[in-house]
């Protein structure tokens, strides 16, 4: 069902973000409308995943004196901010039983910085959450062949 689909998609999301290397991101995962042209329009609310910097999101604690120098000229949400809109594609085969989910991503970058983190975040996303990248494969390589070999036992 498409809640299901939906779900596993976000679970994905903030797993591949709770992983990304070297970079302690916060995410935020609620249900609000897309502001794609800076006007609110009304329309329906999607799944929103919103991403910035840990040490940036207002729960980050107290902050050192070296981030006071880093955050004197960024907005609060640090050098990006990224919207994560989990969306659900209708298909008109109704003998197809599989549900397509769309993501898209809403980025903003404040510095060059900012850029370099956000092509850091997003370059590998696609392979991660759709399973198709050499970690997921050689994973369901190995998840195959176990699982043949405890179906067909050798013989001793």
């Amino acid at each position: 069902d498409s809640d299901d689909a939906s779900n596993e998609v976000s679970s994905r999301l903030l797993t591949y973000f709770s992983e990304v290397r070297d970079l302690s991101l916060k995410c935020i995962d609620d249900y609000r409308e897309r502001n794609t042209d800076g006007m609110r329009s009304g329309g329906t609310k999607e799944r929103c995943i919103t991403v910035v910097e840990e040490r940036f999101s207002t729960s980050a604690g107290a902050s050192t004196l070296q981030n006071e120098e880093d955050n004197r000229n960024l907005p609060q949400e640090g050098h990006f901010i990224i919207d994560a809109f989990i969306s659900i594609k209708t298909t008109h085969q109704s003998d197809n039983k599989e549900i397509e989910v769309e993501i898209t991503l809403e980025v903003f970058a404040h510095t060059s910085h900012g850029i370099s983190l956000v092509n850091k975040i997003r370059g590998p996303m696609p392979g991660e959450i759709c399973r198709t990248n050499r970690r997921w494969r050689r994973l369901l390589k190995r998840q195959q062949a176990s699982s043949s070999t405890s179906l067909h036992p050798s013989k001793s």
